[in-house]
C-alpha cells in the first residue's frame, strides 16, 4: 500500500468521524488550485513575450527568430533563370575604349608602402557605361 493509499484511507475515516476538518481540508485545496491558476495565466502570458510585444531587448527573445510575412505572392516557380531559358551574359570586348589600372600603394592592414613590392595578382573587371542620348534630364 502506497502512501496515497493511506491517504485516501485517512480522509474516508475523517470524513466519517470529523466532516467540518474535512471540508476545511477542501477549502484550503480550492483556494490553492485558484492561486495557481492565476499563476499559470501569468506564466503563460510572460512565456508568450517578445522584443515584438514588450519592453523587453531583442536579445532576450527565444525559441528562433520570427520571420516577416512574405510579401510576394507565392509561385510555382523556381527562383533563379527558368529551364530552357538561353539567358544573356554581357561578353568581354576584345578591343576595350579604355584601361585603367589600379595600384596599391600601402598595406590596407598595417599601412607599409607597397611601391617597391611587385604585385603577385590582378583581377580584370570590364565596365559597360551606357549613355542614351534622348533621355530625360530630370530622371
Amino acid at each position: 500500500m502506497n502512501a496515497r493509499e493511506l491517504q485516501r484511507i485517512q480522509l474516508i475515516k475523517a470524513c466519517a468521524t470529523e466532516p467540518e476538518k474535512v471540508a476545511d481540508i477542501v477549502l484550503q485545496l480550492l483556494e490553492r488550485i485558484d492561486m495557481l491558476e492565476v499563476r499559470i495565466v501569468d506564466l503563460e502570458a510572460r512565456l508568450h513575450q517578445d522584443s515584438h510585444n514588450s519592453s523587453l531587448p531583442p536579445s532576450s527573445n527565444k525559441f528562433g527568430k520570427r520571420y516577416p510575412e512574405n510579401l510576394h505572392p507565392k509561385t510555382k516557380r523556381s527562383p533563379g533563370g527558368q529551364k530552357g531559358s538561353d539567358g544573356s551574359t554581357l561578353k568581354r570586348v576584345k578591343d576595350p575604349n579604355a584601361i585603367v589600372e589600379h595600384h596599391l600603394h600601402e598595406c590596407s592592414h598595417c599601412g607599409t608602402s607597397l611601391d617597391a613590392v611587385e604585385s603577385t595578382r590582378y583581377t580584370a573587371r570590364q565596365v559597360f557605361l551606357h549613355f542614351i542620348q534622348d533621355a530625360d534630364p530630370m530622371l
